[in-house]
């Protein structure tokens, strides 16, 4: 009796510090507002730059949200059915190492050309109203490390590995505010910016035609009286997709860049 009870606890706890939400995300504004979940950049300028847009929907009302943290996860891939590596498993299609362009990290050669931001006072997004804003200005977000993390194939490829990317993106709001967010709404809650430096083949870092994935693998709301709660995201829009299939051939009519993403691929099935 004692045991299920004890269960019975454990249960409604974790009941408690979980929540369904869904995940949108598209670059530079939310697919809601006709956003592509692609960006196709031809990677023939080194100015510029472009940001991915994470909102939710969350599937109960939440109260007293404070802060947020994301851990995203990237690899190489354009969005096909042998490329989901979210969660990190294990799987027979290993995807090939993130190129130097996605090395992000510090001393990577594309070191510090990644940020995050909870702001979004300017336009597009101020005078969105499909989806809004709960920050207004008033969320300290932080974005980083940006660090590679060697996977291996194992089991069904055990002597293999590869890299993807893990990017820690978390915000809170200041002066002890707090907001509320309801369910079946859909609110902005970071925008990760990539830059554009060193993009093209001279002088550069190799691989931004390289076809990459962005995955949110875990998604937390701080949430005053309940600590953190975690919520288990349901990608509404798909995986945010850097060049895609129609990226990489983009970029590949330049001729000193001339490949086929399938060979890239079927050199890691």
């Amino acid at each position: 009796m004692r045991k299920l009870a004890l269960l019975t606890l454990c249960s409604l706890l974790f009941a408690a510090l979980t929540a369904h939400a869904q995940v949108n995300m598209g670059w530079g504004d939310s697919p809601s507002n006709s956003a592509s979940t692609t960006q196709v950049f031809d990677c023939q300028s080194n100015t510029g730059s472009s940001t991915l847009v994470i909102s939710i929907v969350p599937g109960s009302d939440i109260a007293g949200v404070t802060g947020f943290s994301i851990d995203l996860r990237s690899f190489v891939g354009d969005g096909g059915t042998c490329d989901d590596f979210s969660g990190g498993t294990a799987s027979s299609c290993l995807p090939p190492p993130m190129p130097a362009f996605w090395d992000l990290g510090s001393g990577g050669c594309h070191a510090g050309a990644i940020s995050a931001s909870g702001d979004f006072r300017a336009e597009p997004w101020a005078s969105s109203t499909q989806v809004l804003d709960p920050w207004q200005g008033n969320a300290l977000v932080f974005g980083g490390p940006w660090t590679l993390q060697t996977i291996s194939g194992y089991p069904q490829r055990p002597l293999e590995t590869s890299t993807v990317g893990d990017y820690w993106v978390s915000g809170a709001l200041s002066g002890g505010m707090s907001v509320d967010l309801l369910a079946g709404h859909e609110y902005y809650l970071a925008r990760i910016t990539v830059r554009h430096t060193l993009s093209t083949t001279a002088g550069g870092c190799a691989g931004c035609c390289t076809p990459v994935e962005f995955h949110p693998v875990t998604v937390w709301l701080d949430v005053t009286g309940s600590g953190s709660v975690g919520l288990s995201p349901n990608l509404l829009s798909g995986p945010g997709l850097w060049q895609g299939s129609a990226g990489w051939a983009l970029c590949n009519v330049v001729p000193t860049r001339r490949s086929t993403w399938g060979a890239l691929k079927s050199a890691y099935r």
